[in-house]
């Protein structure tokens, strides 16, 4: 039996906003602890969460873990106890399994904390010391993501949305359940490789004119070998980041 463990953990960080996004605010929105309040909370939502459950619910021999649900709406810095809170539950929900064989989260890329500029890529770097290198860690992105190199250097696959407005939540799931089974059946080993670019976008619409044949292009890269995912991001403006901004994620075999 494989096990893989799932959670998410999103937040849009606005630092020209005031005050701190704290446990009201996620319970506002989505705040969901283990399986039953996971399953109730989510229950029919077309979602990264539900596309990971979906995707392996007719593969024999694996085990989905669902841990924790904490997504807020955009706004002010994330309050160190949520991320230390979300960053405890993964963690001892990995103590708890005899054997942990993936790791699959559903995270934005444009978090900011009282304590960190890079909430995601620190998660991550948390989790890849626990688990060691062979175990895979694939995540989920929003496509205003402000790539890191530790994001990237502490996964093994990258999958940003396509579009915004976001219609492809559940889409962009079901890609990275594929990429994490496929690694754990043997008939691949993604890697990572990253590019930011020199320059920040507003919010632009993936069917803008000038940015519509970009994406198809790095669709069309997809699945043809060694490429197994390939997205262009957008970043987001008001992190007010020394790296934000524009960039390219490629996952390949």
């Amino acid at each position: 039996m494989k096990t893989i463990i799932t959670a998410e953990f999103k937040h849009e960080t606005n630092r020209y906003c005031q005050g701190v996004t704290g446990f009201d605010a996620y319970r506002a929105r989505g705040a969901f602890v283990g399986e039953e309040e996971i399953n109730k909370g989510y229950e029919g939502a077309f979602n990264e969460m539900n596309a990971f459950y979906n995707y392996f619910s007719d593969k024999e021999g694996y085990k989905i873990v669902r841990v924790v649900v904490m997504n807020a709406q955009p706004g002010p810095v994330v309050a160190t106890e949520v991320w230390e809170f979300v960053r405890d539950s993964i963690l001892a929900a990995i103590d708890k399994e005899d054997k942990v064989d993936g790791l699959l989260l559903a995270l934005h890329g444009a978090m900011v904390t009282e304590s960190t500029e890079d909430g995601e890529g620190d998660l991550l770097e948390v989790l890849r010391e626990k688990v060691g290198k062979n175990v895979p860690i694939i995540t989920t992105l929003d496509l205003h993501v402000n790539i890191t190199e530790k994001m990237a250097k502490n996964a093994d696959g990258l999958f940003p949305f396509d579009y915004y407005p976001h219609i492809d939540f559940y889409e962009t799931g079901l890609r990275a359940a594929e990429c994490m089974y496929r690694a754990l059946e043997g008939e691949i080993k993604p890697v990572l490789a990253m590019k930011k670019l020199d320059f920040i976008l507003p919010y632009m619409p993936t069917a803008h004119p000038e940015f519509e044949p970009l994406l198809k292009m790095a669709q069309d890269m997809r699945g043809k070998s060694p490429i197994i995912n390939a997205n262009i991001c957008h970043g987001f403006f008001a992190a007010d980041l020394y790296w934000q901004g524009a960039g390219v994620v490629v996952t390949a075999d």
